[in-house]
Protein backbone atom coordinates (compact mmCIF):
# COMPACT_ATOMS: atom_id res chain seq x y z
CA UNK A 1 0.00 0.00 0.00
CA UNK A 2 2.66 2.47 1.04
CA UNK A 3 4.88 1.45 -1.87
CA UNK A 4 2.06 2.19 -4.32
CA UNK A 5 1.48 5.62 -2.83
CA UNK A 6 5.21 6.42 -2.91
CA UNK A 7 5.44 5.19 -6.51
CA UNK A 8 2.59 7.43 -7.62
CA UNK A 9 4.07 10.33 -5.66
CA UNK A 10 7.52 9.92 -7.21
CA UNK A 11 6.01 9.59 -10.68
CA UNK A 12 4.08 12.83 -10.19
CA UNK A 13 7.15 14.64 -8.87
CA UNK A 14 9.22 13.28 -11.76
CA UNK A 15 6.72 14.52 -14.34
CA UNK A 16 6.62 17.92 -12.65
CA UNK A 17 10.42 18.10 -12.67
CA UNK A 18 10.57 17.35 -16.40
CA UNK A 19 7.88 19.95 -17.11
CA UNK A 20 9.68 22.57 -15.00
CA UNK A 21 12.95 21.80 -16.79
CA UNK A 22 11.32 22.26 -20.19
CA UNK A 23 9.76 25.56 -19.08
CA UNK A 24 13.13 26.71 -17.74
CA UNK A 25 14.86 25.94 -21.03
CA UNK A 26 12.13 27.68 -23.02
CA UNK A 27 12.49 30.78 -20.85
CA UNK A 28 16.27 30.60 -21.12
CA UNK A 29 16.75 30.00 -17.38
CA UNK A 30 18.96 26.92 -16.88
CA UNK A 31 18.80 27.25 -13.08
CA UNK A 32 15.11 26.39 -12.91
CA UNK A 33 14.08 22.75 -12.64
Amino acid sequence: MVAELMGAYMAEIGAFGVEAEQIGRREGNPDRG
